[in-house]
């Protein structure tokens, strides 16, 4: 288990390899699968974002390797680029509005293309890794110039 739900937190996960499912304890039925998740992309966004608990259980299903921001690490790279502040701003609300996996996926949300942002800062002078959705692969150092920034200077 990586994160269970209810629990504080203070990272945002990428996969690097592997596969993992999230998981919400929906009262009345029990555990409920949400999202099966793998290689590239991420999940953690939401406490960081909306200063809550986790919202679900993040589990995996085979081995998993993850690279791990800390909640500065992760304000400091929204400040700093903004397309990918708002792939986070929009990916949020839309994993919140997500049903479980056995409930079917809305149409709005199954044809929604969450990777423009990402792609447009892939594209841009700020790129930090090639692809959306693909493995990252850092492209260049950033040397820490200070405390980071927090969070909640950005919100």
């Amino acid at each position: 288990m990586i994160c269970r739900e209810g629990d504080r937190g203070d990272w945002l996960y990428i996969i690097m390899e592997g596969e993992l499912e999230v998981v919400k304890h929906v009262s009345d039925q029990g555990e409920l699968l949400y999202r099966r998740l793998g290689a590239g992309e991420c999940f953690g966004e939401i406490a960081l974002v909306t200063h809550s608990p986790r919202t679900a259980t993040v589990r995996s299903c085979t081995a998993v390797d993850v690279m791990a921001l800390d909640r500065d690490a992760f304000g400091t790279l929204c400040m700093t680029f903004l397309p990918l502040r708002a792939f986070f701003e929009q990916l949020t609300p839309s994993r919140l509005a997500m049903p479980p996996l056995a409930w079917g996926v809305p149409a709005r949300l199954a044809t929604a293309d969450l990777t423009t942002p990402l792609r447009a800062l892939a594209d841009s002078d700020h790129a930090l890794a090639t692809g959306a959705y693909n493995p990252v692969a850092p492209l260049e150092a950033l040397p820490q110039t200070g405390p980071y920034a927090a969070w909640k200077d950005i919100n």
